[in-house]
């Protein structure tokens, strides 16, 4: 949508001002396009996908969002202006009355200008005395002109100040036909700008302002004026305007002939062959080349752009979407943000309307709207390869491409390559976030707007599964001309190195100079320092990171040979296989104490290939966080391979049982140690002290001689497991079965499972599924003649079914695909269930409903790609939970590992809307989680989260993403898995000593041997946990008037921890309360009706201790 142009106050045809209000205007002048030649290069239309370029919106929704979106990146144009432009119009005044200087020597220049104030020139590196042969003049600018987003009206609302940039032209009459060569330009223009920085502050219609000199885009070769206010007063315009000023230099983009400057020329030559060829061995400066060629095009770009967005309606919409997608995944002009910012997307836009499709023909038509042409440069991002094939936009010369570590988007009419400052590195990172964008917007089935632009996707400890930072000692003061050419080579040779030594253990490797300039405006020292440090982060292939032996080519290829030992040196080793095959190799150490192997190989490639770096991982301690049990990394499902095999194992001895009545038709798992989800597998050291029996379900072939009465039913299945049990005994020796009952007071839900123990510890629990209970339970909800509350504890009843019988042995399935798929999703859940149980949260908030959140990272990534570590996993969950908004917003999740379909996502809305009408106050359903085996959204919340822990879930997530962003890549795992117990009115520490389970503190001994509750060798506590029964006595006595949360078998001390219900507090008094309660005293006087109770609290706390008996330690309470 074209933006309609507000009326604005008249000011004069000639100010800055009046162009900016144009806002897509030229002086009122015509511009004619010159007709383009035919592209010599161009996209192939098999790269081209028909949706991307189709333009069509998944829904109306979307449209409708980006529509609002972009009224909103409109900053206040009027306002802004107004405010600034009394300073702009104090600074037209002064740059156009600023006198003429005579042309000097280099060394008089410098001495006239040190005797000033306020004076020095911004050379990057002052030339040798000797080495100059040419004078410094200053000519009142040729021209002065608005540039940038702000003047075109692309311009995009920013918390930070918004920058005008203004171009001052420098005369031609200043520079000779050969300045192009030798810096010999690059001279003349510090010389320039340090007279305009002179001449400002000289004046006196300025007012309020502070300058300095910056770098435009980190290009040391391209200083630059910056204007900002002195200080914050608002009632000063200029601050208020909440805007800085930029002043850039330009040239006539015909100063120097263009085939002078083409990227594969030498401008940078040997003192004495001056003006002479170079031999054809000279390297090409294409950096050099580019950036003189930047300054002479400034204005012939403007013009261009404001051409194309006077013909394409959809233009300036784009380049402000092109410009947020940009932002949010940290992309912008400068060296250290990739070298692809506004400016850049505007250009390729634009020039994408003249060729770059197939067969040289627009891949961008004026009729487009904003999203079709958005859309079109996300599909040429995604699909091109501008390192191999570079596009090229028209041409007039032969083109010759220096490397192919430059992307190239050439524009050949203007002898310009725009992505000049862009490396290997930073290119890649920009396709790859095209490529994940494309497959957002390809999706109907999720949020697609969110993941495309408002999601923020720069955060590297989110956004890269392995972060370091890399410091070079001899890049820690860079000086010269050549500083910024400097830094992108080392980027290009770190990429280099650690491409090739990390193979395909990585599938990104993004390599960031971090730069800090020192660039006073009166400097003593003649020189630019920059200080450099460079952060390194990689896309991890899970199922290769781990790799702990690398073959190399085989002994007999000789120069592969060589060179794989000449890169890899004395860690090269020659070694026979069992295929008989002798190849080079590498061995890597996997031990944990260590560092991983992927880290292994960066230090030591790192240290081989750039003498004298270090590198740091940071945040790497992730990885120690959940209990592994000592094993490798690399197998992330080995801690499960012994419970899998006793399951396997028992699936047969069942299944091979004779004598029974019916013959079994499925056995299924219905446990978190059997889906690789569980924090401890059962076979680990720490949970043997906790033998929790693995849950299973028994289904058998189905037979008209079952009873048609629910309770009948459940003494049919005693039967059946006591004939099991007796039968599995007698065939498995060293076996011990035992019937147990369960649910005595509700003859609708199970009653009974058989325990089944194997004689290496391994234990089941088994119970019997028959698919008739839910139809006689559905039959009882149907039937009018029952009473409300005999229709309640049916619907209950069923519901208990389904997540028992049903949802539970569809989900351990899912789940347990999806571990294979995804190596990492196992290790990821046990870190998240850690996280979990060191909040206190594992009693209210069900194992499955944290195993849907975490498999979301998986399933449905975007805005990244799927995580290659546990770290990046667990944060990019976290993130998700502190921005959830679950009063209005479900969770959906797709079990298949893929999309789920609209259709599914629109029957899980309607599901979530009703029950939000039914419930408003959220008193049943708080969080909504629903997936493609479960539309109802509620069999793993049904019994919680309450408000109270959903709130306190969020919070703590949300406190958990503050200190990430507070602290950034120093922030210290540990201190997100340490809870806070001031939150709680009470705690209660137990003996670790009497509670088995809790491993770490076995060591003591407990002086009352009756209270031991002995080892796992004694078989009949299998299943039994004191500490859980005893909390779960304490939740049914006291559920109304408190709130109570219990650690985890994780902790180092065993605790119950409690908040008083606030609903419970203060109350009137009246008989049969529903818990221990204490009349208000100093609150009573004669009216009856004003006597209120409270809460009993030392009373109830006094049975809390009474109950727990010797468990019990100690209790602190506040007061």
């Amino acid at each position: 949508m074209a933006v309609r142009p507000t009326k604005r106050r008249k000011l004069s045809d000639d100010s800055i001002l009046s162009e900016i209000h144009q806002h897509g205007k030229d002086n009122g002048k015509t511009l004619v396009r010159a007709k383009a030649p035919e592209p010599t290069r161009s996209l192939s239309s098999d790269m081209l996908h028909p949706m991307d370029i189709a333009g069509t919106y998944h829904s109306d929704i979307f449209k409708l969002q980006t529509d609002e979106l972009l009224a909103e990146l409109r900053p206040s144009s009027e306002r802004q202006i107004l405010a600034v432009e009394k300073t702009l119009r104090s600074l037209e005044a002064t740059l156009s009355s600023l006198p003429s200087r005579d042309p000097q020597l280099m060394t008089d220049a410098e001495r006239s200008m040190d005797q000033e104030a306020n004076g020095s020139i911004p050379f990057p590196r002052r030339p040798a005395a000797n080495d100059v042969n040419y004078q410094l003049s200053f000519i009142q600018p040729a021209a002065i002109t608005p540039v940038g987003s702000y003047a075109l009206g692309t311009a995009i609302a920013s918390e930070e100040r918004l920058v005008i940039d203004v171009a001052v032209s420098m005369p031609s009459s200043m520079f000779q036909k050969n300045d192009y060569l030798n810096h010999r330009y690059f001279h003349k223009r510090a010389y320039y700008l340090a007279c305009i920085a002179s001449g400002i502050l000289k004046t006196a219609k300025i007012n309020n302002i502070r300058l300095h000199y910056a770098f435009q885009d980190e290009n040391s070769l391209q200083p630059t004026i910056l204007l900002t206010p002195a200080s914050d007063d608002d009632e000063d315009d200029f601050a208020r305007s909440k805007c800085n000023i930029r002043i850039l230099l330009c040239i006539e983009s015909e100063l120097f002939p263009l085939e002078r400057t083409l990227p594969g020329s030498n401008c940078v030559r040997s003192p004495g062959i001056d003006g002479v060829p170079q031999p054809s061995s000279s390297p090409a400066t294409p950096f050099y080349n580019a950036t003189a060629r930047s300054d002479a095009l400034m204005i012939p770009y403007r013009k261009a752009l404001q051409l194309t967005s006077s013909e394409s309606e959809g233009f300036r919409d784009a380049c402000r979407l092109g410009a947020l997608w940009l932002r949010q995944r940290g992309f912008g002009s400068s060296i250290s943000q990739g070298g692809f910012g506004e400016l850049e997307m505007r250009l390729m836009l634009s020039l994408l309307t003249q060729g770059g499709g197939p067969k040289g023909r627009p891949l961008i038509f004026r009729r487009f709207d904003y999203y079709q042409i958005l859309k079109s440069a996300f599909q040429l991002l995604a699909s091109a390869d501008l390192l191999q094939n570079p596009i090229v936009i028209g041409s007039k010369y032969p083109i010759q491409f220096a490397s192919s570590d430059i992307p190239m988007f050439f524009d050949g009419l203007k002898a310009f390559n725009i992505l000049f400052k862009m490396t290997r590195s930073s290119y890649l990172r920009l396709r790859c976030e095209a490529q994940t964008t494309l497959q957002t917007l390809r999706n109907s089935g999720m949020n697609e707007f969110k993941s495309t632009f408002i999601a923020k996707v720069d955060d590297p400890l989110q956004q890269f599964d392995c972060v370091a930072q890399v410091s070079i000692p001899k890049l820690s003061a860079l000086t010269g001309f050549d500083t910024s050419k400097r830094i992108l080579d080392y980027c290009g040779t770190l990429y280099g190195s650690l491409q090739r030594g990390l193979g395909d253990r990585v599938d990104l490797i993004s390599v960031k100079p971090n730069l800090i300039y020192d660039r006073p405006l009166k400097n003593p020292q003649p020189e630019v320092s920059v200080a450099v440090n460079f952060s390194i982060g990689l896309l991890v292939n899970p199922a290769t990171a781990g790799r702990t032996v690398d073959h190399g080519p085989s002994a007999d290829d000789k120069s592969a040979a060589e060179s794989f030992r000449e890169f890899w040196g004395e860690k090269a080793e020659l070694r026979r296989f069992k295929d008989g095959s002798i190849l080079e190799s590498l061995v890597w150490d996997d031990q944990l104490a260590k560092q991983s192997v992927l880290q292994q190989v960066i230090t030591y490639v790192l240290r081989r290939h750039v003498p004298g770096s270090t590198v740091e991982f940071r945040f790497e301690d992730f990885e120690h966080m959940a209990p592994i049990d000592g094993l490798r990394l690399s197998q992330p499902l080995a801690p499960f391979e012994e419970s899998s095999k006793s399951y396997e194992k028992l699936e047969k001895h069942l299944r091979a049982l004779e004598g029974l009545p019916l013959q079994i038709r499925h056995i299924s798992a219905v446990c978190p140690e059997l889906r690789y989800a569980s924090v401890l597998p059962f076979s680990s050291p720490a949970s043997s002290h906790s033998p929790k029996p693995m849950d299973i379900t028994l289904q058998f072939e189905g037979s008209a001689r079952w009873p048609e009465d629910i309770s009948a039913i459940q003494r049919i299945k005693v039967a059946f497991l006591l004939k099991i049990g007796e039968v599995f005994e007698a065939r498995v020796q060293g076996t011990e079965t035992k019937v147990g009952l369960e649910n005595e007071t509700n003859d609708l839900l199970n009653s009974c499972f058989l325990d089944i123990v194997y004689p290496n510890e391994a234990a089941f629990r088994l119970r019997i599924h028959h698919e008739r209970e839910l139809s006689l339970l559905e039959y009882r909800i149907k039937d009018k003649s029952s009473s409300p509350h005999f229709r309640r504890e049916s619907a209950l009843a069923i519901s208990s079914y389904k997540r028992q019988f049903i949802q539970g042995p569809l989900h351990t399935q899912a789940v347990r695909t999806l571990c294979t798929r995804f190596p990492l999703l196992s290790p990821s859940i046990r870190l998240f269930k850690t996280w979990c149980e060191a909040h206190l949260f594992s009693t209210h908030i069900s194992s499955e409903l944290i195993e849907l959140l975490m498999i979301r990272s998986f399933v449905n990534p975007y805005p990244w790609s799927v995580p290659g570590s546990t770290r990046t996993a667990f944060l990019r969950t976290m993130n998700f939970i502190s921005k959830w908004d679950w009063r209005s917003e479900p969770l959906v999740v797709g079990m298949n590992g893929e999309d789920m379909s609209g259709a599914d996502t629109e029957s899980i809305e309607t599901r979530f809307n009703a029950w939000r009408k039914i419930d408003p106050a959220m008193n049943r359903v708080v969080m909504f989680a629903a997936s493609n085996l479960d539309h109802d959204g509620l069999t793993w919340t049904e019994h919680g989260p309450s408000k109270v822990v959903a709130g306190r879930f969020t919070l703590l997530a949300r406190a958990a993403m503050g200190v990430l962003k507070e602290q950034g890549l120093d922030v210290e795992a540990q201190s997100l898995f340490v809870t806070s117990l001031e939150d709680y009115d009470f705690v209660i520490y137990l003996q670790p000593e009497i509670l088995g389970h809790f491993a770490k503190n076995r060591s003591s001994k407990t002086s009352f041997k009756n209270l031991q509750t002995g080892t796992v060798k004694d078989r009949t506590l299998i299943g039994y946990d004191p500490m859980q029964l005893y909390f779960e006595e304490l939740k049914r006595l006291f559920e109304d008037s408190v709130i109570l949360f219990r650690s985890g078998i994780l902790a180092d001390c065993p605790i119950i921890a409690g908040v008083w219900n606030v609903q419970a507090r203060s109350r009137a008094w009246k008989t049969n309360l529903p818990y221990s309660s204490i009349p208000n005293i100093e609150e009573r006087d004669d009216s009856e009706e004003s006597q209120t109770a409270s809460t009993n609290r030392s009373a109830i706390l006094n049975d809390i201790v009474r109950l727990g008996g010797e468990m019990v330690s100690r209790i602190q309470a506040k007061e």
